[in-house]
Parts: C-alpha cells; sequence; structure tokens
C-alpha cells in the first residue's frame, strides 16, 4: 500500500526540501552584503591612515617649528604608526602591504617631505628584514607626492584618531602641534670667529598672517639681555678684564612658501638695535636676512641658501695684540648645488660655495671665497651610499694682497648607517697655495652626525679640518668638533647642553699686503661650553635661558683668556 502512494510520498519530499531551499536562497540573497562589509581590520587600517595622514599634515603646515624638527617629528610618527599597525604580524607581505598605505597616506598629505617619510618606514625593525621593501617605499611615498590633488584628498579624509600606541611608545608624543602646545625650535648658536659672541637661542614669536595653505608670512620680535664679564677677551694675565651688559631689540619678518609641494623656501629679515649699558663699544644697529631654497622630485634635487650679516663682536686675533675695541664687519654666504641621478645607484652633485668677509675696522683682513665643489656618489645600499669628489676654491683678500688657491680631493659615505645615526663624513687631502709663498699640505676631514637618543632627545657631532683665513691676512689650519645634545622635556621645556674645541694653527700673513710674518707659530687651544632651556608660556611667549663659558690656551700669553657670558631672551607672539 506504500508503494501505491507515490503523489503522497512525492509531497513529502517536497515539504522537507522546501526548509533548505528557502535557507540557500536567503544566502544567497545576503552574501553580497556581507561581502561588502568591512571587517575589523580593514577598519583600524583606514582608521590609521587617515589619522596619519592628518598628524603629518598638521606637523607640516605648522608656522611655529623649522623644517629641520619637521622632519624629526614626521619620521618619529610615521615610524612609531608603522610600529603599531605591524605588531605581532608575521607575514612579510601582510607587513608591507600596511606599510605601503601608510607611506602613500603620509607622503600625500605632506608631499615635500616624500625622502624622511619613506626612510622613516624602512628603518622600522618590521620592514628592515624584507629586502625588498626599501625600493618598494621609496616609490609609493613619491608616486604618492607627485600625485595630483593628494593634499586636496589628505584634507578631505576625515580626521580619525591613530589607533592605541601607547604600548610602542612610553611617553606621550610631543609631535602633534595645536593652538595650546607648541614646541618652538631654538636656531643653532652663530658660528663665525672663536670671538663671536654666540646667536641668542630662544626662538622669536610670531604673529602669522596665512596667504594661503601652502604659504604664510609672519612678523616675530626678540628682546635679549646678555652680560658678557670680558668684552674685549682680555688676556688672563692682564687683570683688567671689562664687563658690560648688552641689551638688543630685534623685531623681524618671515615668508615660507611650498610646505605642501615638492618646491620650498623661506626668506627672513631682522634688524637687533643694540645697546651697550656700560659704553664699552657704541650702539648700533644691526641687521640680518636670509633665504633659502630646495627642491628634490627624487631624480634631482637642488638646494640653495643665502644669508647677509651685521656683526658687532670680540676678536681673537686682535685681542692678541692688546688692543681694546669691538670689531664691526658684514658677512655674505651663499650657496647652491644640485644633483641629479644619472644612472639607477648613481648620482652626481655639483654647485657653488660664496663667502665674503668685510670689516669695517682699519687694518684688518676682509676676504672673497669662492669654491666649485663636484661630487660623484654611488649607492652601496637602499640607505648608504659611497662617494668621491673634487673641489676648487679661490680666496681673494680684500686689501690687495696675493690671491689664494685652494685644492680638496676627498672620499667618504653619506646615509643612514644605522636606525638612528644618519650623516656625512669625508676624508680630504688639501693643498694651498699664495702668490710666490710654499704650497701647504693639510689631510683634512668633514663630517655631521647625528644620532637620535629617543624619539624626544636627539644629539649631533660636527667635525672638520680645513684652511682658514685669519683677521690680520694669516694663512690658518683650523680643526673643529663640536658636540651637542637637545631634548624635548615636555611640549612647553626644551633643554640643550653642548660643548665644542677648536685648534687654531696661525702661518704667516700671506694674504696681507705686507706679507709679514706677526705670530707665526701660534697655535690656540679654543674651549666653549654651553648651557639653555627654553620655556613655551602661551602661543604667544616663549622665554629662554643660556650660559656659555669659553677659555682660550695659547702659547702666545696675550692671547689666553676666559669669558663668561649669561643672556636671556624673550620671544612675543601676539
Amino acid at each position: 500500500m506504500i508503494f501505491t502512494s507515490r503523489p503522497l510520498f512525492r509531497c513529502c519530499i517536497f515539504l522537507l526540501l522546501v526548509p533548505a531551499i528557502v535557507t540557500n536562497a536567503s544566502n544567497a540573497k545576503s552574501a553580497p552584503a556581507r561581502a561588502t562589509r568591512p571587517t575589523a581590520i580593514s577598519v583600524e587600517r583606514s582608521t590609521a591612515t587617515d589619522g596619519l595622514a592628518e598628524e603629518i599634515k598638521e606637523i607640516a603646515n605648522s608656522h611655529a617649528i623649522s623644517r629641520a624638527k619637521k622632519e624629526k617629528r614626521i619620521s618619529t610618527a610615521v615610524r612609531v604608526a608603522v610600529i603599531a599597525a605591524t605588531a605581532y604580524r608575521d607575514n612579510p607581505n601582510d607587513i608591507l602591504g600596511i606599510a605601503l598605505e601608510l607611506t602613500q597616506s603620509a607622503a600625500a598629505a605632506a608631499p615635500s617631505f616624500a625622502e624622511v617619510i619613506a626612510k622613516a618606514v624602512s628603518f622600522t625593525p618590521s620592514l628592515a628584514r624584507i629586502d625588498s621593501a626599501p625600493g618598494q617605499i621609496r616609490t609609493a611615498a613619491f608616486a604618492a607626492a607627485k600625485a595630483p590633488g593628494n593634499s586636496r584628498r589628505a584634507t578631505a579624509r576625515k580626521k580619525q584618531p591613530l589607533p592605541p600606541i601607547a604600548e610602542y611608545n612610553e611617553m606621550p608624543s610631543p609631535d602633534r602641534v595645536t593652538d595650546e602646545s607648541v614646541t618652538v625650535e631654538s636656531p643653532e648658536q652663530s658660528t663665525g670667529d672663536m670671538g663671536e659672541y654666540p646667536a641668542p637661542r630662544g626662538s622669536s614669536g610670531a604673529l602669522k598672517f596665512t596667504r594661503d595653505r601652502n604659504s604664510n608670512f609672519s612678523v616675530n620680535a626678540d628682546v635679549s639681555v646678555r652680560h658678557d664679564d670680558n668684552v674685549y677677551l682680555s688676556s688672563n694675565d692682564s687683570g683688567n678684564k671689562t664687563g658690560d651688559t648688552i641689551i638688543a631689540v630685534t623685531p623681524g619678518v618671515e615668508f615660507h612658501f611650498g610646505q605642501n609641494s615638492l618646491a620650498h623656501g623661506s626668506a627672513s629679515y631682522k634688524n637687533a638695535l643694540t645697546r651697550y649699558t656700560g659704553n664699552t663699544a657704541p650702539n648700533v644697529n644691526l641687521s640680518s636676512g636670509a633665504a633659502d631654497f630646495g627642491y628634490d622630485s627624487g631624480t634631482v634635487t637642488i638646494a640653495s641658501n643665502a644669508a647677509f650679516q651685521q656683526l658687532d663682536q670680540n676678536n681673537a686675533d686682535v685681542a692678541a695684540l692688546g688692543q681694546k675695541t669691538i670689531i664691526r664687519q658684514d658677512v655674505l654666504s651663499a650657496n647652491a648645488s644640485v644633483e641629479a641621478h644619472v644612472t639607477a645607484k648613481t648620482s652626481v652633485k655639483t654647485g657653488i660655495n660664496y663667502s665674503k668677509t668685510d670689516y669695517k675696522t682699519g687694518n684688518l683682513v676682509g676676504s672673497q671665497e669662492t669654491e666649485v665643489p663636484v661630487k660623484i656618489y654611488y649607492e652601496m645600499t637602499p640607505k648608504v651610499s659611497l662617494f668621491t669628489g673634487f673641489s676648487y676654491r679661490r680666496v681673494n683678500p680684500q686689501n690687495g694682497g696675493d690671491s689664494g688657491r685652494d685644492l680638496d680631493y676627498n672620499i667618504g659615505a653619506r646615509g643612514n648607517f644605522t636606525a638612528k645615526l644618519s650623516g656625512e663624513v669625508s676624508l680630504d687631502n688639501r693643498t694651498r697655495t699664495v702668490g710666490d709663498n710654499p704650497r701647504e699640505n693639510l689631510w683634512g676631514f668633514n663630517g655631521s652626525l647625528n644620532y637620535e637618543i629617543t624619539p624626544k632627545t636627539t644629539s649631533s657631532l660636527v667635525f672638520s679640518r680645513d684652511f682658514n683665513t685669519g683677521a690680520l691676512g694669516e694663512s690658518l689650519k683650523n680643526s673643529n668638533y663640536s658636540f651637542r645634545v637637545s631634548s624635548d622635556l615636555t611640549p612647553q621645556w626644551q633643554v640643550g647642553t653642548g660643548i665644542s674645541y677648536r685648534q687654531v694653527e696661525y702661518g704667516a700673513s700671506v694674504f696681507s699686503v705686507n706679507n709679514h710674518s706677526v705670530l707665526i707659530e701660534r697655535t690656540d687651544n679654543y674651549w666653549e661650553g654651553d648651557v639653555q632651556v627654553s620655556y613655551l608660556f602661551r602661543s604667544w611667549l616663549t622665554a629662554s635661558a643660556d650660559y656659555t663659558l669659553r677659555h682660550n690656551h695659547s702659547n702666545l700669553s696675550a692671547a689666553q683668556f676666559s669669558n663668561n657670558i649669561v643672556s636671556l631672551v624673550l620671544g612675543l607672539r601676539y
């Protein structure tokens, strides 16, 4: 009987299959919706790239810090973001993919810092182990920087916070710049004659007038008080040191452009109204100006700068003669270089360096120097290049004396030698010929190294050995060594300290009209140390204090001196 009821059997089978058919249809209908729904990982990655882009753009567009400080902060922000995003991942493809996304986002937000971003990503531990990573990261960075409308896309991104990174960075990052918290970088100490007063390191405030997103104009002002206990650099044996307090009010203006472009530059002008309260020297108004321009497309790099400064300072050469005077002089310098890649691993760099020193005090020998260097770089690794070079320098004294010719053959290396150590060093063989005088030979060197102790603390070492010209027309052999450490303790507090050593070997006065042999055999060993502290009270008010100790030991007793300088600087911002 069961076998004769086929219609009933078929109905039962159909009823059993209906739920499965309905379920499958429902799943098929909802599958596309689930496929397009973002996963938690994709949301986190998008948040990280958007947050990094906003942070990088904020740093790049800040008007309160220099380009060097921007590079440091952008490098730190990118490195921290990559470490956070790639933590606990083992697959090299996943790590590289995340790094490329972050690189493109950051470079699009700040195109002029593409090289800095590429290097920061390449140096993170997770990427350093991937051989092909540096090349791909660099390509992605410059492609994003050159892409049309990249700055608009970066601006259009919705601002999102970065993923929690406290476990990767023990201290809160000072790299975010806001209206309430701005870290102001102090300018470097002046590197003129050993008798020169150190330039005030407190940064001036500025009233900013933004012209557009890619340029800005600012007004600043410094008020400084400096006490010098040995204004004339009198000999320690003389017992008649003269001290004085110098007050200076220095208004100025600055213009910056290209914060979001491959080409960038700036121009500034200041005028210091200087008054000696003890009348040790006449009151003077000293002007200074500077300008720079840079361009980096990845294949061609252009860098140029120029500076003019009027100085009123003491001078060790003249002090050794027992003359109590402050030397007035004008110093002009200009440098330009172009580097172009001729092959994938080879580049050529050339340019011109010009400097002129004009003494306004009689009987002193000013000079004009023009140098043309040429260097050929070969990329040994994506991070380090070796180079060899040659330079020709012409020295023309302004008093009508004999001209000099300096030749320099050098070899060296540049790049990022470790994840935290970068710079350039060279070994030089130099010769100098002045008129009919015997040729001088000198094994020299040049170097500038930067080491990141922590994300907030950096150190630098600068050293050189080269020919120079004295204020009395002497041919000098100068050896210079300078080490400095600076740290951003908080967004408000910044501290720095440094020590420098200089050895000067005085030769004959070959650049003087009389070509006399004054101070032959003289050798000076000059030491200088300083401690500097800066504090940002508000966005419109900055203060800094500086103490400098100098000591010069010489085989000429009249040239030995010690000097203490204390200075306070107030920078105003409206």
